[in-house]
């Protein structure tokens, strides 16, 4: 098998770590990330002001589902496997299914599901990429992708919205209105804020698709 020459940037990308925390790892530590991706570092060597990694690919000594599950230190790879790819689909389509529907897909316990969302982003395999906004609407519960625009103008409406019975309670107490006009205003109020949908914010991952993990995860599907 031929060498194979990697640059620093491609080696902190396959054992999943940004180039920076990269720079403070010994090259043993490398060696032995990059051996648990198939690769066996036969020479680290400087030319010019980059650094090279000289790997030889080397076949798993174990299968696919017992790496990960070594990796992952989970007990039930099968299970483990079929919530990560119901979430990579979930995150590929930014759908806007919640947790408990992604869950349900792949028959996983909710507080599961978050301790192996940790697991993924701990591992590269996925990461927090801004966010995705969220319409639900109020009669039948169904979940739609909108935009930030509109979700902040909704925040901003209940904001003034909450401002104004604030004042109009103060106003009551301090007799500068009627309780009559408290009702008429606060009613008032209330048809304002009726409305279809009810809108949320969450957070939005990707997939980082030359992840060793994720192929492997994938593959052994």
């Amino acid at each position: 098998m031929e060498k194979v020459k990697f640059t620093k940037t491609e080696v902190a990308k396959m054992v999943g770590v940004n180039p920076k925390s990269l720079s403070r790892w010994t090259d043993e530590k490398i060696s032995e990330e990059l051996k648990k991706s198939c690769y066996k570092v036969v020479e680290i060597k400087k030319e010019g002001r980059a650094t090279y990694y000289y790997c030889k690919y080397e076949e798993y000594s174990m299968s696919n589902e017992e790496y990960l599950k070594g990796e992952f230190n989970v007990m039930d790879i099968g299970l483990f496997k079929s919530y990560s790819n119901a979430k990579f689909k979930h995150i590929e389509e930014e759908s806007a299914k919640t947790r408990s529907e992604v869950c349900r897909e792949s028959n996983t316990n909710l507080e599961t599901s978050k301790q192996w969302d940790r697991k993924l982003i701990d591992k590269g395999v996925i990461n927090k990429d801004g966010f995705l906004y969220i319409a639900t609407c109020k009669k039948s519960g169904q979940r739609s992708i909108t935009t930030k625009e509109t979700y902040n103008q909704f925040w901003r409406r209940n904001r003034y919205l909450a401002e104004q019975k604030k004042r109009y309670t103060e106003d009551l107490g301090k007799k500068l209105i009627t309780p009559d006009d408290y009702v008429a205003y606060m009613e008032n109020l209330k048809n304002i804020t009726e409305g279809d949908y009810y809108f949320t914010k969450h957070t939005k991952f990707s997939i980082q698709y030359d992840n060793v993990l994720y192929k492997l995860i994938k593959e052994s599907i």
